[in-house]
């Protein structure tokens, strides 16, 4: 097994979405995340452009961060904190995206929208040539062609251990592929609640990987976090 697994994506800032109803659901989902070997995690609350302003989100953020601060353990894993940014049509217009990002890091990781078409794939690149690292949310989630389409144009996805959990050699070989090809450059748990299975799923995930993969991806998220600022020090 790599020396380090980086959880680049994850719900768990107690009341800030769906992820955590509360802090003690919150300690429970850091401590599931050290068992299953993650040595960093992510904090990627969901940010809906469609109902709610950076700023209310921001100020929300902060209150749940304090949360979670009070039950953190010295000897959890670090963590940072992030959004995850559904696109949607003018995104990069949007003021204050900056505030979006894995704080002290150009880094902002993306949703796809079901409804994903080619104007949207142009605000992708807007959001891009404005200096931000895009990283595309769980490709493995999307339609093959979508997900390709976006390689195809230098974009890199973090993927979620989950995918790993389904019974499929042909999917499993397709997502190893785009590993190889060095279009992943994170993967993540999105953990939502404290069911075992995601435990069970970055299990799973790690042995298809060996440690060849899990160390290059382990780099490129690495490279994504220089600057971060984990909630510590915050």
């Amino acid at each position: 097994m790599a020396s380090t697994i980086i959880d680049f994506h994850s719900h768990i800032l107690p009341g800030a979405d769906h992820g955590s109803a509360s802090p003690s659901e919150s300690q429970h989902q850091i401590a599931l995340l050290r068992s299953a070997g993650m040595t960093s995690i992510v904090a990627t609350p969901h940010f809906y452009p469609k109902y709610t302003s950076v700023r209310d989100f921001i100020l929300l953020r902060e209150r749940c961060l304090r949360d979670l601060k009070r039950i953190k353990r010295p000897d959890d894993p670090v963590i940072y904190l992030g959004a995850e940014v559904t696109l949607c049509r003018n995104l990069d217009k949007m003021p204050e995206l900056d505030l979006l990002t894995v704080v002290g890091t150009d880094t902002l990781l993306i949703e796809l929208p079901g409804d994903m078409d080619t104007s949207l794939v142009d605000t992708l690149i807007r959001i891009r040539s404005a200096g931000f690292n895009v990283v595309v949310a769980h490709p493995d989630r999307y339609r093959t062609k979508i997900s390709e389409e976006v390689f195809s144009l230098g974009f890199r996805g973090q993927l979620n251990a989950e995918a790993f959990g389904i019974r499929s050699l042909l999917r499993r070989k397709r997502l190893l592929s785009w590993v190889d090809q060095g279009f992943i450059a994170a993967v993540g748990s999105d953990l939502h609640g404290t069911d075992t299975s995601y435990a069970q799923n970055i299990s799973h995930m790690v042995s298809a990987f060996g440690d060849e993969n899990l160390n290059f991806v382990a780099s490129s998220t690495a490279d994504l976090l220089s600057g971060a600022v984990p909630v510590d020090q915050m």
